[in-house]
């Protein structure tokens, strides 16, 4: 008799499971993605699933970073917002965003159009000059640029639908 009210019991858990699974928009034995809040910004207009919604951090953004790193573990380059700051010895320089002081990580998409200033890719170059758009590299000169620390500074970039960089520009700085 206890093992029949264990096996009742356990129905009526079943059931009570599958009927918020389904109140969610899932179904029963499926996983349920994460939630998150709803799309904002330039991925208003995407049609993104729950999960991706979370795990997106700078979809289709333009952004101007400070570029710290690069995790060879993980394949990512690690940076941190910049902004240009007004003001000092160079009439300006780009320095941390206020508004976000974390240092965050993105994968390099495939095919991703990356330059530096210096004629190799491995560095800034002595007197780089402040209206070239640099060199093409690729993703693995970059990277090891990234991982030795040459090419660590501020940097534009755009990331694209799946959060990654596709493309990269090394900017100059004094």
């Amino acid at each position: 008799m206890i093992v029949q009210a264990r096996i009742a019991a356990g129905i009526a858990a079943a059931a009570a499971i599958g009927g918020l699974l389904a109140a969610c928009g899932g179904e029963a034995g499926q996983p349920v993605p994460a939630t998150g809040a709803a799309p904002t910004g330039a991925n208003a207009s995407a049609p993104t699933s729950t999960a991706q919604q979370v795990a997106l951090r700078f979809p289709n953004q333009n952004m101007t970073i400070s570029m710290v790193g690069y995790d060879g573990t993980v394949k990512m380059v690690q940076f941190q917002l910049a902004k240009w700051v007004s003001g000092g010895p160079d009439d300006g320089h780009y320095g941390d965003d206020p508004s976000d002081t974390a240092t965050h990580r993105l994968g390099i998409a495939p095919g991703a159009k990356l330059s530096a200033l210096s004629p190799d890719c491995t560095g800034p170059a002595a007197g780089s000059d402040p209206n070239t758009d640099g060199t093409t590299c690729t993703v693995a000169q970059f990277a090891a640029a990234l991982a030795d620390g040459s090419a660590i500074g501020p940097a534009k970039v755009h990331v694209n639908a799946n959060d990654q960089i596709d493309s990269a520009q090394e900017l100059y700085h004094p």
